[in-house]
């Protein structure tokens, strides 16, 4: 399951891109990142292993999203990613040094709307994952 959601995931960044057209498309392919990203999340400690690995992944459009949620979650392994991005012509490297620069003024929020890991309810008592 974890490696289709993840081929989900990476197959909307991809055709995402910069910036899908039209727009509706556009917001479809992010809500497809989205929603794949929290099946991950409920996977648990595998989903979010997975996920991070895809900090590494070839296209530089899936490293930018990935990066970004997870330098959004305080993941600083993500800053690295998000440096070797920023020399990236065009939106790519805008991108990256624009989350660099919202993370450094302390503004940086998920790019899907996510709140990081958020607490499990368990027997009545609040558990982290």
């Amino acid at each position: 399951m974890i490696d289709e959601v993840l081929a989900e995931f990476r197959n909307a960044a991809i055709e995402k891109a910069d910036f899908a057209s039209p727009a509706r498309r556009d917001s479809d392919l992010h809500d497809r990142m989205k929603n794949a990203l929290i099946r991950l999340r409920e996977a648990g400690d595998s989903g979010e292993a997975a996920f991070r690995r895809l900090l590494e992944d070839e296209s530089p459009h899936v490293r930018s999203w990935v990066a970004a949620e997870l330098l959004s979650r305080g993941e600083m392994t993500a800053v690295a990613v998000l440096e070797r991005l920023s020399r990236e012509p065009g939106s790519i490297g805008f991108d990256a040094r624009t989350t660099l620069n919202e993370h450094e003024a302390g503004r940086l929020r998920s790019p899907f709307g996510l709140l990081p890991n958020p607490p499990l309810q368990t027997d009545g008592a609040l558990r982290r994952r």
